[in-house]
């Protein structure tokens, strides 16, 4: 399970996949920017393809930031401690750089689990 703190302003909401697993998606009231919490398998996410840079790598964190339509965009991909299999996705999109990392910044998985 993937914990970060998320103000309250932010407006909750899940996607369907149709059994493949769990998409939270946290709008900001009023602005672009949201943050989206993927634990999917056998799903393919548009943010998953985009192109940007490698901004941090570890054996549990890879992380790219990038810009987009006039916006700044983050994506971190959390692993099983010496595994390569991920465990979800946290990815934040916005024009506040600022906000985006605070969030990301705070995440951290709590319990490790394999989808």
């Amino acid at each position: 399970m993937l914990i970060f703190t998320i103000e309250g302003r932010y407006l909750k909401s899940y996607s369907n996949t149709e059994g493949h697993g769990d998409i939270i998606t946290y709008t900001v009231v009023g602005s672009n920017s949201y943050i989206v919490y993927a634990r999917v398998h056998n799903t393919k996410l548009d943010f998953e393809e985009w192109q940007g840079k490698i901004k941090a790598k570890t054996t549990n964190l890879v992380s790219k930031v990038g810009h987009r339509d006039g916006n700044y965009w983050r994506t971190d991909e959390f692993y099983m401690e010496n595994n390569a299999r991920r465990v979800c996705i946290l990815h934040g999109c916005g024009k506040d750089s600022l906000e985006i990392n605070r969030i990301m910044d705070s995440a951290c998985i709590k319990k490790r689990s394999i989808i």
